[in-house]
């Protein structure tokens, strides 16, 4: 892929708090990057930060919440186009989350879906009070979301283990 010029790269981060969120969405991706090649599967996310996107709790802060979680989304879009670490949905999933927590916005859940066509597929994206953030909003039609317990360490026979192995392959 071409390096932008360095005009487009001023223009894109003219505004200090676009450099700031930049460097934040990097090092959001590097430790994420870390964590998924680290982490033991059903232990890539804490319980306490999913736990805050149910209720009503979450739906409070929905108006103010989304417009902050898309700052964020595009912050990681930038770290990824200008900085040294890509990833794939998971990896970015999880690093959009724990920018959306660090940054104190209400709602943040990492779903993870799965479809079966000729093989089975996984897809991992973040939602904001049931609001997409940082990926196409047709998303929820395309997958079937498993139950977020996949993501807190417990099966519950719904293939969250193989969804997140078949997600950890897809980012090796």
């Amino acid at each position: 892929m071409p390096l932008p010029g360095v005009g487009t790269v001023l223009r894109t981060l003219a505004a200090p708090r676009a450099v700031i969120d930049m460097l934040q969405a990097m090092q959001a991706l590097r430790v994420a990057r870390r964590d998924l090649a680290t982490a033991p599967t059903g232990a890539l996310l804490p319980l306490s930060a999913t736990a805050e996107s149910t209720g009503e709790a979450a739906d409070a802060g929905l108006p103010v919440a989304v417009p902050q979680a898309q700052r964020w989304a595009q912050a990681l879009k930038r770290a990824e186009r200008y900085g040294p670490w890509r990833g794939a949905c998971l990896v970015r999933s999880m690093a959009l989350h724990r920018l959306l927590v660090a940054n104190g916005v209400p709602g943040s859940v990492v779903r993870v879906g799965v479809r079966a066509q000729a093989t089975f597929e996984a897809h991992a994206w973040v939602e904001v009070g049931g609001v997409v953030v940082g990926d196409r909003p047709s998303v929820q039609q395309q997958w079937t979301p498993l139950g977020s317990s996949a993501l807190q360490g417990g099966d519950g026979g719904d293939g969250g283990t193989a969804a997140l192995q078949a997600l950890r392959r897809e980012v090796a």
